[in-house]
């Protein structure tokens, strides 16, 4: 079946370990396999193909595809007419009250005798899994007044991955201990943030709005130790600075104070008195950053921890970071009409290089457990 032409298949996906019997791995049935069968794909093409034959055998497979979407719905644009939302004249409700007549008369049959089973578990599990979502439903809409309910929110899928992956992790360990378990979460967490794709995930790959705590959380330390670990990388910048200046307690307004010194260096910029009033604070006998300069700074740190997640994986991570900063930094404060580009060009280059090596720093603790001991010091 679909198999006359390699390229132009209509079902791609299905293999003959989900038709033929003998070639089925048992470990997938559960998961993958019967979900790739069980699709409005494969229930159509053998209507179309089978005519007559194969009638039962597609509707049935439409049913559980269309069921499954009933209960998948995340987003209010529906992608399919079930595969949506919930909301009070949706079309899950009418679906769902036939949805439990049906199953309620399915039965399964043995294999060789083909005798009606006893009741199955499965069937039951789906009629309650069902009733119980017109029931939430009710009570969200009448006692807290909920206008939209996502089922998939609602699904333990992501949670069955997660722990089947920390068991697995490194070595087989179905009993971890509260160390390991925090050390193999770490390095999973990261891995699935780094990554365009969940590992070993035969769940559908979607995101449902923000994680549930952002890499900044996880990785992110005190306000003073933060400025620190900003002041402990000006070393990238290999600034001729005296010894004296080094020895002291770091914070932002350090940090800044090098990037103006970088930048008034260029050879685009040097010994321009407009931007060297811009950058820096002129009443100030030595060279000291102007708050312009520093608050640029933090809202930079604010905007690139919030997207670094979504672009540490992209190849020109660097570029990525730099655009995101364009578009979001307020720097009309830049405004030497001589020097207006290469300014900006230089503070949002230091910016990201800045950010990505203290960011690469943290995820380098993380790894190394240098984080774990120093909070145990603290």
């Amino acid at each position: 079946m679909d198999l006359t032409h390699s390229t132009y298949r209509l079902m791609p996906k299905i293999t003959a370990e989900h038709i033929i019997k003998s070639k089925v791995k048992k470990k997938k049935v559960k998961n993958t396999n019967a979900i790739q069968i069980l699709s409005m794909t494969m229930g159509a093409f053998i209507h179309h193909h089978t005519k007559l034959e194969g009638c039962d055998t597609a509707e049935i497979i439409l049913f559980f595809d269309r069921l499954f979407d009933s209960v998948n719905g995340h987003t209010l644009k529906p992608e399919k007419p079930l595969r949506v939302a919930v909301s009070h004249n949706s079309l899950h409700f009418p679906f769902w009250k036939r949805a439990i007549k049906r199953l309620r008369r399915m039965r399964f049959v043995g294999t060789t005798d083909k005798n009606h089973l006893n009741d199955s578990a499965i069937l039951k599990n789906w009629i309650s899994t069902v009733q119980g979502f017109c029931k939430l439903w009710i009570l969200l809409k009448k006692t807290y007044e909920f206008k939209y309910l996502k089922p998939r929110i609602l699904n333990q899928d992501s949670l069955r991955h997660f722990f089947k992956q920390i068991r697995s992790f490194d070595i087989r360990n179905a009993n971890p201990t509260c160390a390991e378990f925090e050390n193999s979460f770490k390095t999973l967490l990261i891995n699935n943030l780094t990554l365009p794709r969940t590992i070993e995930n035969n769940s559908e790959n979607k995101v449902d709005g923000s994680l549930l705590f952002t890499l900044k959380e996880f990785i992110c330390r005190p306000e003073n130790r933060d400025n620190n670990s900003w002041s402990k990388n000006a070393h990238m910048l290999d600034f001729e600075t005296e010894t004296t200046f080094l020895e002291e307690p770091y914070n932002y307004r350090n940090i800044c104070n090098i990037i103006a010194t970088k930048i008034l260096n260029n050879l685009h910029i040097k010994e321009c008195d407009k931007c060297k009033n811009l950058l820096t604070d002129t009443s100030k006998s030595e060279l000291i950053s102007s708050n312009n300069l520093l608050e640029t700074f933090k809202d930079a740190d604010i905007t690139l921890t919030q997207r670094m997640s979504d672009v540490c994986y992209s190849h020109h991570t660097a570029l990525m970071l730099e655009t995101e900063l364009y578009m979001e930094m307020d720097l009309r404060w830049l405004n030497c009409q001589q020097h207006k580009v290469p300014l900006k060009e230089c503070l949002i280059s230091y910016l990201v290089l800045f950010y990505i090596y203290k960011w690469c720093n943290r995820i380098n603790d993380i790894f190394s457990g240098k984080e774990y001991d120093d909070s145990n010091r603290t």
